[in-house]
């Protein structure tokens, strides 16, 4: 097992970082797959830098990385004997995929850490089985992407235990259910969002694993690779900001992150790939999303969950020398506890770099294709945090959510967004167009995408207008203004728009709504909770359980409305949504006070969410 991978590897990832991905050539390609180990590992290590070969010789003792071992070692003991994952397709996706990845990594891992053959065996059965699944859900590449890129790593990885056979029968495998199926349905070659990243992490991943079987063919798609998925990172500029929301971002943006790791090991360069405009900022969004709480802000088809180990954000933390963006891994990699990087703190050698402060602004902007802000007090855990969602509704997976907003003060989530629903739920009652992001789409139906689910000023209850567009605009230290007239529609008003003030001393949020012109009968303000309500005159009392070590301890937010004068709250159960498809929204309530417009057709609101301790 010779390796070709000198130092003339670096000096030319440097000139290719220099260049535009997209002008690349098959010589370039070719030049670089000659650089590539001739042997195996050649996915995410090298046979020189091999990880789990350190812990196995006893060369490497660090407690993370031997935690990291038994982890893997339990999970593919505890696969061993079991039946092969069966072939399972859920309404229009792959759903077997999850699990085979899960063992086959495990298998071909703990076999590398041990040498023991059972592991080998195990891993070779697995890929024998799902090579002969009836197929692996082409027409929703998604998931044939997941298996090349799982099967592609393990064949690596188990490669010098199989024999000449076994290897020509997964490469056939591979090539019939996954390279073969690229032009079903192949619009993800040609789009500029998560699809084109995923997808093409599981080809390039194949293309090097395989490389021997098909020199000429493997050459050719790393070309396309590299050549057809910048057009899914131009969309990152200028600050790294990610249209598709928080969520999507740790699909699309893990996927790319592998694929550049991929390429790092294999070729020592990533062909410019990491160095395009805003990308090797984007970790400072993902910081700025996640608020005190440990939630993110999840606005767009994103869900209700907490922070928790980041892969993609701790290779990005190394590549860019940033620790402050993986202090959450960091921990994880400390925990002797920790059920999390059993693959990336051995992948990822220069982890963990020196600990160090944040280095993002306590207000966040971006300015790209859907823009977002946010706003801390502090650094502290007790800190409130608002974060604004900009842009528009009809970007890949958005909402009508232009305006909105979530709140965090004392470790609580108080403003919050429903998040997604599961696509399926909805998808398999046929009568909804799902994906459909038009004006009069029936996609808005569904209450957890439409306006009416999120903090936000609406007009008669009428939807937004999906193509209008707005851009959160600092107007000084903590106070973010939004022009929202082309959202709300001028066919409802002249004008309309909402400030965010942020007081730091207090942690007081205050948000003011001007509309003018209004030409409907009604205007609804609303805020979505998981919080015990109480309303009390102008103001709603919040109360919600916060866990700490000493056990569940409550929390208090007042939610006053200063004005207008008479206006009155309302708490309204949203448990249970109004349409049949709607899935439960458990244990929340909006609170909302509606009004008319004054003689001039004006309405003018404030409302001050407050934490209880500033407010005695």
């Amino acid at each position: 097992m010779k390796t070709v991978f000198t130092l003339v590897v670096l000096s030319v990832g440097l000139v290719f970082a220099a260049q535009d991905p997209v002008q690349a050539t098959l010589g370039e390609i070719h030049a670089a797959c000659q650089r590539m180990p001739q042997g195996h590992p050649r996915i995410r290590m090298t046979p020189e830098t091999d990880p789990f070969l350190k812990i196995r010789n006893g060369t490497d003792t660090e407690p993370a990385h031997l935690h990291a071992r038994d982890q893997i070692l339990k999970a593919a003991t505890d696969a061993l004997g079991k039946d092969p994952v069966p072939f399972k397709r859920t309404g229009r996706r792959l759903s077997s995929d999850k699990v085979y990845a899960d063992r086959i990594l495990a298998f071909s891992a703990a076999w590398r850490l041990t040498g023991e053959r059972k592991y080998v065996d195990a891993c070779r059965q697995e890929m024998f089985t799902a090579i002969a699944w009836t197929n692996w859900v082409p027409d929703h590449y998604l998931g044939t992407a997941h298996m090349l890129q799982v099967t592609g790593t393990a064949y690596d990885w188990i490669h010098e235990a199989l024999s000449d056979e076994d290897r020509a029968r997964i490469f056939a495998g591979v090539c019939a259910k996954g390279l073969d199926q690229m032009g079903c349905n192949d619009w993800w070659r040609r789009t500029d969002n998560n699809w084109a990243q995923v997808c093409y992490d599981g080809v390039a991943t194949a293309a090097i694993a395989f490389y021997e079987q098909m020199p000429d063919r493997a050459e050719k798609l790393l070309l396309e690779c590299v050549t057809h998925v910048p057009k899914a990172i131009q969309p990152y500029a200028p600050e790294g900001e990610y249209p598709e929301g928080a969520g999507y971002w740790n699909y699309g943006t893990g996927r790319f992150v592998h694929m550049l790791d991929v390429f790092e090991k294999a070729f020592g360069t990533t062909f410019g790939l990491y160095e395009m405009p805003g990308f090797a900022q984007t970790g400072d969004y993902v910081m700025a999303m996640y608020g005190p709480s440990g939630h993110s802000f999840n606005y767009s088809d994103a869900g209700r969950s907490r922070r928790t180990f980041n892969p993609a954000l701790l290779w990005l933390s190394v590549r860019a020398n940033r620790p402050d963006w993986a202090l959450e891994e960091r921990e994880e990699y400390r925990d002797p506890n920790t059920k999390y990087g059993m693959y990336d703190f051995l992948l990822n050698p220069r982890f963990p770099l020196p600990l160090a402060e944040p280095k993002i602004p306590l207000d966040y902007f971006s300015n790209g294709r859907n823009p977002v802000a946010a706003l801390r007090s502090s650094r502290d855990r007790n800190a409130a945090y608002v974060a604004i969602k900009g842009g528009r509704a009809s970007y890949n997976h958005g909402h009508m959510d232009t305006g909105s907003f979530v709140y965090d003060a004392d470790g609580v989530r108080w403003a919050l967004d429903l998040g997604s629903q599961n696509y399926h739920s909805i998808e398999k009652l046929g009568t909804i167009k799902l994906f459909s992001m038009h004006q009069d789409s029936t996609r808005w139906t569904v209450f957890r995408l439409g306006n009416l689910s999120h903090n936000l000023v609406t007009v008669d209850d009428r939807r937004m207008q999906v193509k209008g567009f707005a851009t959160p605009v600092s107007k000084g230290p903590g106070i973010v203004s939004l022009d929202l007239t082309e959202v709300v529609g001028r066919d409802l008003c002249s004008a309309a728009n909402r400030t965010f003030t942020l007081d730091r001393a207090t942690r007081v949020l205050k948000i003011e709504d001007v509309l003018e012109g209004v030409k409907g009968e009604t205007v609804r303000w609303a805020m979505t909770t998981d919080a015990k309500a109480v309303v009390d005159g102008n103001v709603v009392h919040l109360t919600k359980m916060k866990k700490t070590r000493k056990g569940d301890v409550p929390r208090h937010l007042d939610v006053v409305l200063d004005a207008p004068a008479g206006a009155s709250w309302k708490v309204v159960d949203i448990s249970k949504g109004p349409n049949s498809w709607d899935c439960a929204n458990d244990g929340c309530s909006q609170l909302v006070f509606k009004l008319p417009p004054d003689a001039q057709g004006a309405v003018r609101t404030t409302v001050r969410l407050v934490p209880v301790a500033v407010s005695k």
